[in-house]
């Protein structure tokens, strides 16, 4: 029983997750974002079924400067 005058105690809290941990989830998700408006933003360049993303869902303007972002930095994202 808790007298009157004694701290409670508070369980010690524990990392569930290093700090590194953390960080590479979070970069790999924005890369994995980057992926798929990119893609999109490629894919509509040249539609292979019969509908196309909306442009303001799709990343990289251009079609060089998506298959760059696509290629290039969202390759080196995924493989962090």
């Amino acid at each position: 029983m808790h007298e009157i005058g004694t701290p409670k105690s508070t369980p010690p809290r524990h990392l569930l997750h290093p700090l590194i941990v953390r960080i590479t989830h979070w970069l790999n998700a924005v890369a994995i974002i980057v992926m798929i408006g990119s893609g999109w933003r490629i894919y509509n360049q040249e539609p292979l079924f019969g509908f196309t993303f909306p442009t303001w869902m799709t990343l990289g303007g251009q079609s060089e400067i998506s298959q760059h972002w696509h290629n290039e930095e969202g390759l080196a994202g995924a493989s962090q």
